[in-house]
């Protein structure tokens, strides 16, 4: 089952990326860097914690 998932910049500037519950969080960061044409970063959930290392079903990240 494919989970949406939208990555903002603090510029404002995002993108909608679709990923699979087994997709590294790591892969799924360097998918976001290359949609948004940023550097190296980091992916933070919307309360503002760090997403660590694992699969994408560990962070617990939800549709849209």
């Amino acid at each position: 089952m494919s989970i949406s998932v939208r990555v903002h910049l603090l510029s404002g500037k995002s993108a909608l990326l679709a990923t699979e519950p087994e997709e590294s969080v790591t892969s799924l960061c360097q998918r976001a860097q290359c949609a948004l044409g940023a550097g190296k970063g980091r992916l933070l959930t919307a309360s503002g914690d760090r997403l660590a290392g694992g699969a994408v079903k560990r962070a617990r990240l939800q549709d849209n």
